[in-house]
């Protein structure tokens, strides 16, 4: 199983992102990493530029950190995690799909849609976009907070509600499909 090395992102043919000393990394152009024939982790350091990023994965976990880039669309056949005490930021969507699970104990904002979907979401730290969307099949667990900016705050399954989440839609509304429990 291969490691993507947040310190030497490639494209085809092209370096397009470098970090040195535990700094940002910065995407000087569209970025596009697939490990799905290797089932290899991606673990990504700290992110910025203006452009997005696109992963697909295998079995390999997916891990993610610190971040300020145009967009993020994740699908991944394992376990992914934004990472604690990290905010990974997007002045577009972030679209995150993970066949395992979705584990959010950093922060996720999103200048676009946000969207979560997986057998289990474990939301622990704040969820934004313009809209919030998160289905978690098997769970939806949280505990953090969820804002909706000018669209919809959707939880498409049950939720289980841990410690004292907040959950909010500054221009629409929010929606619980399923059952909510806990609290």
């Amino acid at each position: 199983m291969g490691v993507v090395d947040p310190s030497r992102i490639t494209g085809p043919g092209e370096e397009v992102a470098t970090a040195r000393g535990g700094g940002f990394a910065t995407l000087a152009n569209a970025v596009t990493v697939n490990t799905s024939a290797s089932n290899g982790a991606v673990n990504l350091g700290a992110l910025a530029g203006a452009k997005g990023l696109t992963i697909t994965a295998g079995t390999g976990a997916v891990t993610l950190r610190d971040a300020n880039i145009a967009s993020l669309a994740v699908k991944s056949s394992g376990i992914l995690t934004f990472s604690t005490g990290t905010s990974f930021a997007a002045t577009g969507a972030v679209n995150a799909t993970a066949s395992t699970s979705i584990l959010a104990p950093g922060a996720i904002n999103a200048g676009g849609a946000a969207t979560l979907s997986g057998p289990t979401v474990t939301i622990s730290s704040i969820v934004g976009g313009d809209s919030v969307s998160v289905t978690g099949a098997t769970a939806i667990n949280l505990s953090g907070s969820v804002n909706a900016k000018n669209g919809n705050a959707t939880f498409n399954n049950a939720v289980t509600l841990t410690g004292t989440p907040v959950v909010s839609s500054t221009q629409g509304n929010v929606t619980f499909v399923g059952a909510v429990n806990g609290g």
